[in-house]
This record gives structure tokens, sequence and C-alpha cells, in this order.
């Protein structure tokens, strides 16, 4: 093995491509495979922009005493760290294996690249400035890795627009280097118009810069899924249960981020459709999701990509704690002291509710307050805890009255009873002097209660018109002692209740039932019109949703009978959906080739053979034998 004697020293954020192009200039190499030779010791290796591989070989034909290192190469010289946080740890080793190996085949598909509808870029890209400033300093100018990433258009550092160089990567040999010299700049093209305002794209290229130094290491599989739901719970954009409120979030992303500016970065939305991959980058990951899309989303959740990487960006509903116990008998009352808190969802209110419980047995709830401190008129309470009980307790034993326990427990009076009805003391309640038993220890005795009588049928002379209700609030004290002494005659000299007025039915079902039975009929004629393009099974709900009454056959089938019993006829099973799909290709083939195969069926009809049931594999083994039956 033979080592080489000069490497040019790698300047900062240069690219390892264009190292090697400076060492393929100062060796005074001809042929590019002569430089490939001596640098990896294969005239086959190739020349890659974004991840050079065969680094092991490189390494060690370096010069002695030379400090590089694979993973230097790797984390300061390559594309590769934007790529790794966001693969789980086997798919970021194999990749790193790959561009340490001598094929590095296979890396693009692996990170992502491949599939991505982010392309790549077409032209190694540079600052005019960087260029100038470059020259001045080391005396050449170079390739910056940070500006040949996709969706970086302009330069991070001076906020310029970058160029295109004039020569396209396709049509360079693939062992081939492009150095960063006049010739290779000459006529060359800005990579946006300069009408576009830089601004946002500026702060996108600096995300872009912050991810590529960070050197973060890989996460586990599920963990950027888990903290986008968790700022999307945080910001009211996703449910307690993780499910994201997708319109939500659609219409507040494209409110940071203009269309024209997602159309720059290859990450446009189509605000009026669920497919897009702002809704799929928020669900389990089944695919990779480019660099530039994961920046767009941290910093709509955080502001910077660096704040939701290190959780300064994401706020939790009610704060991070401890909060405060609003239990007024114990020391530490409206001192931060609580540390248990449960997140739940109230679907009436549509907000973030908190349950938190303290030590002491207190617990209450309160609706989402981000920013915002806890404060006793929020709470709800759900328990007041046994040293809260234990006091109520005491109090009663005490005989004190409803006014001294209202203020020592910070609780009405009805609040009071009902709580000691649950703890089994309500049979003591009588001892109590509270105004209300006040009133019926001072009741008149039995044969004084004929002036009561006289004083309620003058109320029924003065207020005619009042009900029982009206008059009882009228004169409480009277009504509660004719209650329980005079209650037959209370009954029979009382305003009579009045009856309740039937309501006539305004709704005709009959006649619904019978208007929607000819429109399922109609819809059901009209179904494989309305299928230009992809073919809907007939299944319950896909029938009764294009009628527009589906809330009829969720809510009310039983008034619908006819139209619920048509449905359920005409709904297809999987094997009828699947042969009426082979139906249609069939026939569609039938116009346009000769002889139609059997894998075009499967294929264009969207079944695996593998899974598709004999019923539906005898129909198109005999359709095919037979296609005037289609």
């Amino acid at each position: 093995m033979t080592v080489l004697t000069y490497f040019p020293t790698p300047y900062r954020d240069e690219l390892l491509y264009s190292v090697l192009a400076r060492y393929h200039v100062r060796a005074g190499n001809i042929s590019p495979k002569v430089t490939m030779s001596e640098l990896f010791g294969k005239s086959s290796t190739r020349s890659s922009v974004d991840f050079q591989a065969n680094l092991t070989a490189l390494v060690k034909r370096l010069p002695i005493g030379s400090v590089y290192t694979e993973d230097e190469f790797i984390r300061n010289h390559s594309l590769l760290p934007l790529y790794l946080p966001f693969l789980d740890q086997k798919k970021s080793q194999k990749a790193i294996s790959l561009v340490m190996g001598e094929d590095g085949r296979g890396i693009r598909a692996l990170v992502g690249v491949t599939a991505s509808s982010v392309s790549a870029i077409t032209s190694l890209q540079f600052c005019g400035d960087c260029f100038i400033q470059d020259r001045e300093q080391y005396g050449e100018a170079y390739w910056h890795r940070i500006h040949q990433v996709s969706g970086v258009l302009v330069c991070p550092e001076h906020g310029s627009r970058l160029l295109k160089s004039n020569r396209l990567l396709q049509d360079v040999n693939q062992h081939e280097f492009i150095q960063a010299d006049d010739e290779n700049i000459e006529m060359c093209t800005y990579v946006i118009d300069d009408s576009i305002d830089t601004r946002v794209l500026q702060r996108v290229a600096n995300e872009m810069r912050w991810l590529l130094n960070a050197s973060l290491t890989p996460f586990h599989e599920n963990y950027l899924r888990q903290q986008y739901t968790k700022v999307l719970q945080s910001k009211g954009l996703a449910l307690p249960s993780g499910r994201v409120r997708k319109k939500e979030l659609i219409k507040a992303f494209c409110d940071i981020f203009p269309q024209d500016i997602l159309q720059l970065l290859q990450s446009e939305i189509d605000e009026t459709s669920d497919q897009t991959w702002l809704s799929a980058i928020v669900r389990k990951h089944r695919r990779a999701f480019h660099p530039i899309r994961h920046v767009l989303m941290m910093s709509f959740l955080c502001g910077s990509t660096e704040d939701f990487f290190t959780g300064k960006g994401i706020k939790e509903p009610f704060g991070n704690g401890p909060w405060k116990c609003f239990n007024p008998v114990v020391n530490h009352f409206e001192q931060e002291v609580v540390h248990a808190k449960e997140i739940t969802y109230c679907y009436d209110s549509k907000k973030v509710v908190g349950q938190f419980t303290c030590s002491c047995g207190f617990s209450y709830s309160v609706r989402e307050k981000i920013g915002k401190e806890i404060q006793r008129k929020d709470i709800k309470i759900l328990c007041y805890g046994e040293v809260w009980e234990q006091k109520l307790k005491t109090l009663i034993q005490e005989r004190a009255t409803l006014e001294v326990m209202s203020t020592a427990l910070r609780a009405d009076t009805e609040t009071l009873k009902k709580q000691a009805i649950k703890l089994g003391i309500a049979g003591k309640w009588k001892l109590l002097k509270g105004r209300k038993n006040q009133l019926i220890e001072n009741f008149p005795k039995e044969e004084s209660g004929t002036e009561y009588q006289d004083k309620w049928l003058q109320l029924l002379i003065d207020f005619p018109d009042d009900g029982i209700n009206k008059l009882r609030l009228r004169a409480p004290h009277i009504y509660a002692w004719l209650y329980r002494c005079r209650k037959e005659w209370l009954k029979e000299n009382s305003p009579k209740e009045k009856g309740k007025i039937q309501l006539r039915a305004r709704v005709d079902w009959n006649q619904r039932d019978e208007m929607l039975l000819s429109l399922l009929h109609e819809i059901l004629t009209k179904w494989d019109e309305s299928e230009a393009d992809k073919l809907l099974q007939k299944t319950f709900k896909s029938i009764t949703r294009k009628t527009g009454k589906q809330s009829w056959f969720e809510k009310v089938p039983q008034k619908i009978p006819r139209s619920v019993e048509y449905v359920s006829t005409v709904v297809e099973s999987k094997d009828e959906f699947q042969i009426r799909r082979v139906k249609r290709v069939i026939s569609r083939l039938g116009t346009e080739f000769d002889v139609v195969r059997e894998w075009q069926v499967y294929r264009l009809s969207g079944i695996n053979s593998k899974l598709a049931s004999s019923r539906v594999k005898k129909f198109i083994e005999i359709a095919l034998e037979n296609q005037t039956m289609i």
C-alpha cells in the first residue's frame, strides 16, 4: 500500500469532494482515475458530492502523522450528519459502514434520498461573498458543504442568494472532480429570483447549518413522532390520545411558511388534502422524510431546530411543576408542592385538562392555561382528601355552625352537607345550629298553625298566576311548616300542576324513508359512473355517506327500516369488490392489448396474488379464458 506524501488540509465546512478536487489539481494528474488510485487504491472508486465512500482506504493512505479519521470526514466534511438523526440506530450504523467501505452503493436509498420528492442539487452551488472571502483568507476558493444541501437557497452567513456553477453534475464523469475555480463558475446563475424575500429562506438555511454541525446521535424509532405529538398537544393541535387535528395543523403551518416559500423548498402543501407530507410526518414513520421537512416542522413547533432537540421550545400544558395545593386545612395551602399530574382532554371545550393530586389527598382539575399560573377560581375539586374530611368530622363533632365550617373549609354549605352524607355522618347533622336547622326549631306549635294556613290562602289570592314553586319562594318558612305539619291540606290548597302539552310529531319518517330509498336507488345506479379514477367499495358507510344523511342511519335506523334493509342487501364483500375491480381492469386492457396477462390483472387491480381468495383467483382464470363475460 502506497502512503501519500501530501494531502490538502480541509478548510472549515469544506466538502470532502472539494478537498479531493484540490488534491487532484495539486497532484498534477491528468486522468481522474490516477487520482482515485492514489487516494483509494482503486481506480474504479467513484467521486460523490454528498456521500463519498471508501473512506477507510483513504485514511490508511494519508501521510504519516495525519490526524484525520473516517469519523472526521463523515461528521465535518460530508452531508451524512444531516440524515443520521432521522435514522434508527441500525440504519445509522449501516449508513456509516457503507461510506467507510469500498462500495457505497445503496447509501442514498438507505437514508431516503432516492425515494424523496425533494430533489438533489443538479450543479455545485456557492455563495459569491464566500467565494471572495475564501480567496482573500486562504488564497483559493472551495465548495462549502452547507451550500450543497437541498433546501438551502441562500448563504446562512451572508444572507446572499446562492449561485449554480456552470457544469451539471450528471454530465461529469463519475471519477472526475470539479474544482471551485473561475473556469467552473463563469456564466453562473442564481438559484432563486431576486424578487423573492429571503428572510425566511435564510432562517431555514441557518437551521440546516445547525443540524449539519450538531453531531446528533440517532434516536429510537418513534422518538420524533412522539416529540412532534407532545408539542402539538401543548399547542392544542393534537388530542391527548395522540390524534392530530390535521386541518388546524395545516392552516397554522401555512400561516408561518407561505406556499411560495414552501414551493421553493420543494415542500408545498395542498391545504384541501389530508394526504400531505405534513400529515404523514406526524404519524408513524413508515418512510424517510428529507431533513428540510423535519427542519420546517421543528421550526414551526419550537421556533428553531436547536430548541426542539434541547427541549427549550417544548412548552408543557400547565408548566413543568410543581403546582399549588388548594387544600385550606394543611400548612402548605397554596404552596407549590404538587408533583402528580395527569393530562386528559375535554371533548366539549376541545381543550387539554390537567388533573393534579397532592400528597395530602386533595385533587383538582383545571383546563389548559399555557403560560398562566393556576388560581383557586380556575379549579374544579375532584377529591378533598382524608385531611380535609377529618377536619370536617372534627368540626361537626364540635357542633360548629355551617358558617364557621364554610369559612374554615372554604366550601359552601351545600357542599359541606353532601360531603357529610358521603362520610356517613348525616344523622348528626340535626345537632348543628345552622340557619335552616334553627328554622325548624322555631316552628310554631301545632295549635297555632292556623295562622300559617291563613297566610298561605292569602298568597293564593294575591298571586293567582303563580305556581307552587314561586309561592314557595315567596314564603319559604310558611311552606316548610305546612309541608311537615299540614301536608294533605297544603296539597289541596295549592295551584294545580298544569298539564303537559303533547307536541305533535313534526316529522313524517315514513315519507323520509321513502325519499331516502329513492335516493339510494339513484346513487347505486350511478355508482360506477362516479368512479372514473378509483373504484370505491360499496360498504354501509360509503353508501350512506353519499346520501348526505349518514346521521339518520347511525342515530335513528329504526325510523328508516326500508332504507337500512336495502343498504344491507347491496353492500359488497371483499371478494365482490375485488371481482368488480378485475372486471374493469380486464375491460380496459382488452381495448389496449390483444392478449391480457394474468400479472397485469393482479397489478392493475391492486390485488396480491398470494393473498387473493380462491373465488377471486377462479374468476380471473375464467375471465381471461373468456373475456366476453366482462
